[in-house]
């Protein structure tokens, strides 16, 4: 498996050749002082560019982050509406072992949507400086009384349909409801 410092290295190396890449930066738990350092930490990485356009077009060029053992495409799934002109990504398990997360935006997605982040390459000047990172948004916290009854009543209306479904022997509806 490729180190942090292996990864980095090309994940900038990348935007540094690349012109249409302006700016790069790595967001979630690795920028996250707080959170615990694990195997399975993947790397969410931002390429601020001018357009996706070519890089949506030919998908060939990922292949140098290393060899793909497979490869997922979110903003291509009928299921969710996307806004592709302004942002596309990729989810890549790589062979070593390593996962990526990784995104082309606009400038103007990709600014406003940052959040516990690290700059990478900022050819530019274009993306701010981070303020001091904190995860609190993050935290999972109490319910009000109100939340906690509205969930149970919720859960226990649908258990009803997930009897229904398994009776009438409609699996996909029975497990659609939970």
């Amino acid at each position: 498996m490729r180190t942090e410092i292996e990864m980095i290295s090309l994940i900038k190396d990348i935007a540094f050749k690349e012109k249409n890449i302006r700016a790069a930066y790595i967001e979630g738990s690795r920028t996250n002082p707080n959170a615990p350092k694990d195997i399975f930490q993947d790397y969410d990485i931002v390429y601020i560019v001018t357009t996706t356009k070519p890089f949506r077009e030919n998908k060939e060029w990922i292949k140098c982050f290393g060899e793909i053992l497979y490869m997922h495409y979110p903003e291509d799934n009928v299921f969710y509406p996307s806004d592709v002109e302004n942002c596309y990504g990729w989810q890549i398990q790589f062979v070593d072992g390593n996962r990526m997360d990784l995104h082309v935006c606009t400038k103007e997605n990709a600014l406003a949507n940052l959040e516990l982040y690290q700059i990478l390459v900022d050819k530019d000047g274009i993306v701010p400086y981070p303020q001091e990172t904190d995860d609190k948004k993050y935290w999972g916290k109490e319910p009000q009384e109100i939340e906690f009854q509205c969930a149970c009543s919720d859960f226990w209306w649908c258990l009803n349909n997930v009897a229904k479904g398994l009776w009438r022997n409609e699996l996909p509806y029975a497990m659609n409801e939970f």
